[in-house]
């Protein structure tokens, strides 16, 4: 089960419409583990108005919930979304306008914002990877099935949104 988790932070969950109640979240991914079902958690680094310790929160959070597979995407603002052509309004920067050198990888960020450089969203990532491969995770191409490797826990760092199918 995947469960879209973006970021623990109540106040960024609210500006991007997502509102997940994250106690019951943590039980259901619990429950999944326990009745066997592996789980996947994902969140995403650069969302605006968060700094490093919302997202340590969130690091913290995937720690204690210890999904089987962590997906940590890139913030990727589209043509056409609202964080594309609100931007600026939002506190996030495009860093590259041609499309075409758009790297759907989190150790090559396409936006900074206010808070967050691009260095500084490399060295979170590169941090919080660091943390998971001390518990025990490790760290594969997006492309790579994880049940296939036999690998019970598995940190994932590309967007990769047919992997799941």
């Amino acid at each position: 089960i995947h469960f879209g988790l973006d970021s623990a932070n109540a106040k960024t969950q609210r500006l991007i419409n997502k509102n997940l109640d994250i106690g019951i979240l943590e039980q259901r991914c619990c429950y999944a583990q326990k009745i066997g079902i592996r789980t996947k958690l994902s969140i995403i680094l650069g969302l605006p108005g968060e700094t490093e310790e919302d997202i340590g929160r969130t690091i913290d959070l995937l720690h204690r919930i210890r999904p089987n597979e962590i997906q940590i995407y890139p913030l990727m603002p589209y043509v056409g979304t609202a964080l594309f052509d609100e931007g600026r309004n939002t506190g996030v920067y495009l860093l590259e306008q041609d499309f075409s050198k758009w790297k759907q990888d989190v150790f090559q960020p396409v936006v900074q914002s206010e808070l967050l450089t691009r260095d500084d969203i490399v060295h979170i990532a590169e941090k919080a990877v660091q943390s998971f491969r001390k518990e025990g995770y490790k760290c594969i191409p997006f492309d790579m099935e994880p049940v296939k490797k036999n690998e019970k826990y598995i940190v994932k760092t590309l967007f990769a949104p047919l992997q799941a199918l």
